[in-house]
């Protein structure tokens, strides 16, 4: 008596993972130099995360410039990581129900100063 249906031949396939990483690595900072693009920026105040300008960039900053962003994508990745830390950590303070408020615009006149805090957490009534 002959089966129905033949077996399947065992199909061996041989990976060279090391060629395949390299190749999706390639292909994630392909990606992430995507996010690298030509914007307006102006300010209306000093931000603190710019500190590290020089007085002429600052000019340009509150009169409005082209700035092209050149981020290597591990720089992306890094800021990929803060991000995800700083949501992680919001949604442990909103599931405690301590989180009051988040992204407070906060500002100076004089000198002009903008930017924002964090966040406002009520822990231990404090």
């Amino acid at each position: 008596v002959k089966p129905a249906v033949e077996p399947a031949k065992e199909v061996v396939v041989e990976v060279d993972a090391d060629d395949i990483s390299e190749r999706l690595l390639k292909s994630i900072d392909d990606h992430l130099g995507e996010r690298n693009k030509t914007e307006l920026k102006r300010v209306d105040g000093f931000h603190p995360s710019y500190t590290n300008q020089c007085a002429r960039y600052w000019v340009y900053l509150f009169r409005g410039v082209e700035v092209e962003n050149t981020f290597a994508p591990q720089t992306h990745r890094i800021f990929d990581n803060g991000h995800a830390v700083h949501e992680r950590i919001y949604s442990y303070l909103r599931a405690m129900n301590i989180l009051e408020s988040e992204e407070i615009p906060v500002s100076l006149d004089d000198p002009p100063i903008s930017g924002t805090a964090d966040g406002i957490i009520n822990f231990d009534g404090k």
